[in-house]
């Protein structure tokens, strides 16, 4: 999956920043779900899945409450 930098509306770029991805809601709900698949499969769960974002955190746009 790719994503770029997301500028949120056009006439609000001043008082609305810019994300370094475009929304990224459908890769963690992927990533969320294959790595609860992995644990009654035998791949450890959750925590062996790595997911890499251009941005500070993953799902910038959404804030940390949903991670």
């Amino acid at each position: 999956m790719e994503s770029a930098r997301c500028h949120q509306g056009t006439m609000s770029q001043d008082s609305v920043p810019t994300a370094e991805a475009a929304s990224e809601g459908p890769s963690v709900e992927v990533m969320r779900s294959f790595g609860h698949w992995l644990e009654p499969h035998g791949g450890g769960g959750p925590k062996k899945v790595t997911l890499f974002t251009p941005g500070d955190t993953i799902a910038e746009d959404a804030g940390l409450a949903v991670i």
